[in-house]
């Protein structure tokens, strides 16, 4: 009651109007806005949110935040083990573990095609798109050129050895040659189901119009690196590429 009569005496003089008196006295008894208040009352805050640090554990000792950010980060380090079961995972397991080439790799055998058209069944990104093709052109460019990634891993020439260390007696040296072969076609094989996998995705009629010339390069240049290896006969591969450059 004294803070309104010291508020009437001090704004009787000075309010031009009744109704202004009226709300400089109405609101004579009410708290300054501190600075911090005023920073948030521009955030909203989720009921779920509104919750004391005592409730939702956010009052952790240094030591339990220590630990908790030392297991995320190991999680988050490991390579996957199992294919996605989501395109969301695909996608977020490809921007953590996969930002070289041999890793990316890697991940796509594990996923194999049946896994690609499985988790992209309804949409794919066109953005990933075009990641997954230039890491399917820059395993090609590597064995065109004679290198091996993975390790270090060398598919055709560690099977030739093997079978020729196996295999003794009549007719090694025709088994030898066929397991050659077949280690020989073995990663291109794989490059060519991913790269056919891919059109058969949700969406990828639409999704086609968005490559970048880039991208169609890295069709061009898996499809004519299969061509050279005589893995299938340019009609089937011509076929191939043809789907994405519509």
């Amino acid at each position: 009651k004294t803070c309104l009569d010291e508020a009437k005496k001090k704004y009787i003089t000075k309010c031009a109007t009744y109704d202004e008196f009226r709300h400089m006295v109405a609101s004579a008894d009410q708290k300054r806005v501190s600075r911090a208040e005023m920073e948030t009352l521009g955030k909203t805050t989720k009921g779920w949110e509104q919750k004391t640090k005592l409730t939702t554990g956010a009052k952790k000792s240094a030591r339990a935040k220590r630990q908790q950010t030392k297991g995320s980060k190991k999680l988050s380090q490991e390579f996957p083990t199992t294919p996605p079961a989501t395109s969301m995972q695909f996608e977020r397991d490809w921007r953590r573990h996969c930002k070289e080439l041999g890793a990316q790799l890697r991940y796509l055998r594990l996923c194999g095609s049946e896994t690609v058209l499985a988790v992209f069944k309804t949409e794919i990104d066109a953005a990933l798109l075009g990641k997954l093709l230039a890491a399917l052109a820059g395993r090609a460019a590597e064995l065109r050129a004679g290198g091996a990634t993975e390790g270090g891993r060398d598919w055709a020439a560690a099977e030739v050895r093997a079978g020729a260390e196996a295999e003794a007696g009549a007719g090694a040296a025709e088994e030898e040659a066929s397991a050659a072969e077949a280690a020989r076609l073995e990663e291109p094989l794989f490059l060519l189901s991913i790269l056919r996998a891919l059109p058969q995705t949700g969406r990828f009629s639409l999704n086609v119009n968005f490559l970048e010339d880039k991208d169609k390069a890295s069709v061009a240049t898996v499809v004519e690196w299969l061509g050279e290896l005589g893995v299938e006969d340019a009609g089937a591969l011509e076929a191939t590429r043809a789907l994405y450059f519509k």
